[in-house]
């Protein structure tokens, strides 16, 4: 399943509340915008495909000129989504503004996903190492942010530069995730502004590999005695080669009994189904086949001591 996702900041429109969302947005979206109140311009906003169930998040909404932006997603079989928009000011030095963000990750419900991008600012914090660079311009800001990511238990996933200029580069564009496993790619395009976009592709399940075919060997059908004759021949061959290394007399003979194998014991294609858990020894199915009888006749008689059995036998199991 795919859900097209866009978290963006506006440049100047829609940036007020005289533009509607159809005159800059196709049909096709769920629109979620907050413009920015002190200007003409700028704002941010979310856009999410109208094929999937999306609200704005207003348990996540914060009554100030913070621009964040919050929406749930609702997907069958899955926890639900949080999707945020957050941007901070490059002339914004409160640690308040930012801790508006703290406040809104605290209030996600345990278990859900959480997405949270856009343009944070804060270009001095390696996050190979989650470390603050010596020459931070602002320190504390990006001290801040690393110890709100790491108390809220997101990662951050761009590692490319997102701001470049004739003298620096810097990764201002970030993206969050409490889930980083299901991040399959995380790259920078081309963008619209003085910015690049990050570009993300993500899922909200795990992917189930498919079997894998391989070939084994059938050797209780094999033709051993074709196989000796042929490993004997080449065994008076090998001892005729003077002054040859051990590496090339190893490769050789592993070659010949290479093809041998291939000649003379017949081979079937398998699929690996389920791959075989080691720690499941025969024991303990004998101890769960054991529970699960246990189990069935604690609830056809109800008597004390079957359930007192089941539940010694669960606990040992």
């Amino acid at each position: 399943m795919k859900v097209l996702v866009l978290i963006l900041s506006s440049v100047q429109s829609p940036g007020t509340s005289n533009h509607t969302n159809a005159e800059v947005f196709k049909s096709n979206y769920k629109v979620f915008r907050r413009d920015r109140k002190t200007s003409k311009g700028g704002g941010i906003f979310i856009l999410i495909d109208q094929k999937y169930n999306s609200i704005e998040a207003e348990d996540l909404h914060i009554d100030n000129d913070c621009e964040m932006l919050w929406a749930q997603l609702s997907v069958v079989g899955v926890s639900s989504l949080y999707i945020g928009a957050f941007y901070r000011p490059p002339n914004m030095d409160q640690p308040e503004y930012s801790s508006y963000l703290d406040t809104c990750l605290a209030r996600i419900p345990e278990g859900e996903n959480i997405w949270l991008g856009r343009d944070f600012n804060l270009g001095d914090v390696n996050w190979d190492s989650n470390s603050v660079r010596p020459s931070s311009a602002k320190p504390k800001l990006s001290q801040q942010l690393l110890e709100i990511a790491n108390n809220r238990y997101i990662e951050q996933q761009v590692t490319e530069p997102t701001r470049i200029t004739d003298h620096s580069s810097t990764t201002l564009d970030l993206f969050f995730t409490n889930n980083s496993s299901l991040v399959n790619t995380t790259k920078v395009i081309p963008g619209i502004s003085d910015h690049e976009a990050v570009y993300v592709e993500a899922s909200l399940r795990p992917h189930k590999a498919p079997p894998l075919k391989r070939k084994v060997f059938s050797y209780n059908r094999a033709d051993h005695e074709g196989i000796k004759q042929e490993l004997n021949s080449f065994c008076s061959e090998l001892s005729s080669i003077k002054e040859s290394s051990v590496d090339t007399l190893w490769l050789k003979f592993k070659h010949k009994l290479t093809s041998l194998m291939d000649k003379y014991i017949p081979t079937k294609i398998i699929k690996d189904g389920h791959k075989k858990k080691p720690w499941i020894t025969h024991r303990v199915k004998a101890a769960m086949r054991r529970r699960s009888k246990l189990y069935s006749r604690m609830k056809k008689t109800g008597k004390e001591s079957d359930i007192r059995k089941y539940r010694n036998c669960k606990s040992q199991t």
